[in-house]
């Protein structure tokens, strides 16, 4: 669900860059770091069953976002470096140690470097399972 809800919020600040001349569509392409996998693949492709089908129209609306008209990235994050986490969930004080240093700018952190894109996340995972 939150998956949706950045793209939705993204594209209004998106928009707000554009008309200020900070954002050109034709060259920029933000990240959107998601750790949650079946919100990816939700987004990524057409898999849809009983379960998800309360949900198509939010993941619609972010599917065409990612996936048709190409407005943001999807890259996948492993949870211990999402950052949002230690203020939405209970962490556990090793988590809390790691990232607070980065919370406090005391350290700077390289999300793209410890992310991948989702596409290859995917692939990752269903050549695990075989």
């Amino acid at each position: 669900m939150e998956l949706a809800e950045a793209c939705k919020r993204g594209k209004i600040y998106l928009n707000l860059f554009e008309e200020i001349g900070m954002y050109n569509p034709e060259v920029d392409r933000p990240i959107i770091f998601e750790d949650n996998a079946a919100a990816g693949i939700l987004a990524t492709s057409d898999v849809l069953n009983s379960k998800s089908r309360h949900m198509n129209l939010r993941f619609s609306i972010c599917k065409e976002m990612i996936m048709e008209n190409k407005t943001f990235q999807l890259w996948h994050l492993p949870t211990k470096f999402q950052l949002a986490d230690i203020n939405t969930k209970a962490v556990g004080a090793k988590t809390f140690r790691s990232i607070d240093p980065v919370l406090r700018g005391l350290v700077l952190l390289d999300h793209k470097s410890r992310a991948i894109p989702f596409a290859e996340y995917l692939r990752r995972i269903k050549r695990a399972k075989k």
